[in-house]
């Protein structure tokens, strides 16, 4: 069984669906951009807040599939993971078999039988976390990846590029009198070339998601 099918094509996916924003939006203006121009303003924000809806999507894919495979390598295997081992430790199953009432009683399951009988919880944590996510920034990716066991750097260059496309679109989707009060940050309107560049940036980072995901799993 190939437990890495979901992730690779999750990633696979976001690739074509960044490949078919670039064509749409960004590069009939590549050259040619006249920056007073409505249609390049409108093209230049539709690309970032469209991209980061992918990215967004394409995380919270990457934590379900990831604690799906946690899953099945644990019952079809007996394998543990990193994975398994977070997502037990959040779940209401681990904080009820080691709960003081727990302990004075007698236990009649073994830990594995234990464990397995737990997975449907387990599981049903990520998927919650996914359905709860509301974006890419680092809170949202610690509740997504850390929490399931899943690293990612923050001291790479190109997580500057995804930190800056989470300002574009939160600046670029909202007015500021919906936007907390808060001032956007994104005042000025990136050239195409500094979109498409931000955007093959983005797509290498979440292709390093992809191989971390991989690796907590013990699949590559």
């Amino acid at each position: 069984m190939d437990y890495s099918v979901d992730i690779m094509k999750a990633f696979d996916t976001l690739v074509r669906v960044n490949t078919n924003l670039y064509n749409r939006y960004i590069l009939p203006h590549i050259g040619v951009v006249d920056s007073t121009d409505e249609v390049f303003s409108l093209d230049v924000k539709s690309y970032l807040i469209l991209l980061h809806a992918a990215i967004e999507d394409y995380i919270e894919g990457i934590s379900v599939f990831t604690s799906n495979a946690a899953c099945e390598l644990f019952k079809n295997e007996g394998k543990i993971t990193l994975p398994l081992m977070f997502l037990f430790a959040k779940s209401k199953s681990f904080k009820d078999r080691v709960s003081d009432k727990k302990l004075s009683e007698e236990l009649h399951d073994s830990p594995r039988d234990f464990m397995v009988s737990s997975l449907g919880d387990i599981n049903a944590n990520a998927v919650a976390g996914a359905i709860d996510n509301n974006g890419i920034n680092v809170r949202y990716l610690n509740n997504l990846l850390q929490h399931c066991g899943i690293n990612f750097d923050v001291s790479e260059n190109d997580f500057i590029s995804w930190k800056s496309l989470a300002d574009y679109r939160g600046d670029y989707a909202h007015a500021v009198v919906f936007n907390h009060g808060k001032k956007p940050k994104a005042t000025k309107l990136i050239s195409p070339e500094d979109a498409r560049d931000l955007g093959n940036d983005c797509i290498r980072f979440s292709e390093k998601i992809r191989d971390e995901a991989l690796s907590s799993l013990g699949l590559n």
